[in-house]
């Protein structure tokens, strides 16, 4: 193997260790958002079932609402829920 292609290899290496650190907060955060957007459904269909007057549509939007905000974006979508 010639020695070039090793120090070729040796920084291409090091250029990815310096993305994954690089991107690591902002891969944290969408992981973060995708997670709270699947337990947000998961609780909206356990409320859909629970209380069958308290209707609440399982789509994008409210995916969003729980994603982003969390247990007060839920507890918004159970209070509209309720009231319309």
């Amino acid at each position: 193997m010639d020695s070039t292609v090793v120090i070729a290899a040796m920084i291409f290496v090091c250029i990815g260790i310096l993305a994954v650190m690089a991107f690591s907060n902002a891969i944290r955060a969408v992981i973060r958002i995708l997670l709270g957007a699947i337990i947000g459904m998961a609780g909206i269909y356990a409320v859909n079932m629970l209380f069958p007057s308290v209707n609440i549509g399982i789509n994008i939007v409210t995916a969003a609402v729980t994603g982003f905000l969390g247990v007060p974006g839920f507890a918004v979508l159970v209070a509209a829920g309720m009231l319309l």
